[in-house]
């Protein structure tokens, strides 16, 4: 992924992943952008130069038409290489045609590749195509957020 690639990935990554915590109740929409862009900063404090994380533009190899992104990490700890898909996104238009299955197979490959004896990722629970995949891919919970609702998502 080019820097410039980069760029428009996170643009449009910002507001996405502000959408999905106001949906899930977690913020509000106001505050939302803000805390979506902090949140971001965080992650990826240098950019497409933070160490450990890597940035890929998923294509189509008929065509090298861009069809998505991916964000892995690679972190060794505990005497382990961490491998962990920090986003997928497929766009809408492409989505059901195997690019996602293609993009994790080769990140399975990649986790190998660089020592990893698995691959982590997170998806919420709600994308039911999503867990649909992951599970038809052999991947299994090993943790599980729950949540309480103390009074309604809308109220600050």
């Amino acid at each position: 992924m080019s820097e410039a690639e980069f760029r428009a990935s996170l643009e449009s990554s910002i507001p996405r992943h502000a959408a999905i915590r106001v949906e899930e109740g977690r913020w509000i929409e106001a505050e939302s952008l803000a805390a979506s862009r902090h949140e971001f900063a965080q992650v990826v404090p240098q950019g497409r130069d933070t160490p450990n994380r890597h940035f890929c533009t998923i294509v189509d190899d008929g065509t090298g038409s861009r069809v998505g992104e991916t964000w892995y990490s690679v972190v060794p700890q505990g005497g382990k290489a961490q491998f962990w898909v920090d986003w997928m996104w497929i766009d809408p238009e492409f989505r059901r045609q195997g690019y996602a299955t293609q993009a994790l197979r080769l990140l399975e490959t990649e986790a190998e590749r660089r020592g990893a004896d698995r691959l982590g990722l997170s998806v919420r629970v709600a994308n039911e195509g999503a867990v649909a995949l992951y599970s038809r891919l052999g991947y299994a919970a090993s943790n599980l957020h729950l949540w309480k609702m103390l009074r309604p998502a809308s109220e600050p």
